[in-house]
């Protein structure tokens, strides 16, 4: 007679999708505000326990910019649970992007909030935009409220994207240009 052994059912994964660890006062010069308070990992990782959040992406902050190193650290401490995105500049190269991708980042953050959503600079980017399609990652996009369609259209049709904030539209109306806009690329194929 043979023992039956007991399974346990694997527990379900639940994923934060968005969230950033940050210092108090630390920001880069020019940035939109420094934060006065800060928000740990252990912070975030208390909150997502007790409401049964088990994985986590960790997102760039737009006051840090392209300075990476604290979103890094967190990956490398926490390699089974985190994933990351980063913040790069238009000239990231394939050799940046394999290093950030080998370290658990899966997407990029193009942050425009409070900026200018000139996207001259990024159009040119064809580089960056085909390391990124080939490294399976995507693009983040945070816009200011009404500006999301001008920088949608500039960007590849095939790039994967995920809209931050709701992608911030400026009345909550299907007629909205952002809504508009989100539709159209779908309509043309776009992710």
């Amino acid at each position: 007679m043979s023992k039956v052994q007991e399974t346990r059912p694997v527990p379900p994964i639940s994923v934060d999708s968005h969230f950033h660890v940050f210092k108090a006062g630390h920001s880069l010069p020019g940035a939109r505000y420094t934060p006065a308070y800060e928000a740990s990992f252990e912070a975030w990782q208390a909150e997502a326990a007790a409401v049964g959040v088990t994985h986590g992406v960790l997102v760039q902050t737009s006051f840090m910019g392209a300075d990476n190193r604290l979103m890094l650290a967190q990956l490398a401490l926490h390699p089974k649970t985190l994933r990351g995105i980063a913040v790069v500049t238009p000239d990231a190269d394939l050799k940046m992007l394999s290093a950030l991708h080998a370290q658990g980042v899966r997407g990029i953050r193009l942050n425009l909030a409070g900026q200018s959503h000139d996207m001259a600079q990024w159009r040119g980017a064809s580089t960056l935009w085909d390391t990124l399609l080939q490294l399976g990652m995507h693009v983040e996009l945070h816009t200011d409220a009404g500006c999301l369609p001008s920088v949608v259209a500039a960007l590849p049709l095939a790039m994967p994207l995920v809209l931050d904030h709701f992608a911030k539209p400026a009345r909550v109306s299907v007629h909205d240009e952002s809504v508009i806009a989100i539709g159209r690329r779908i309509r043309r194929g776009g992710n």
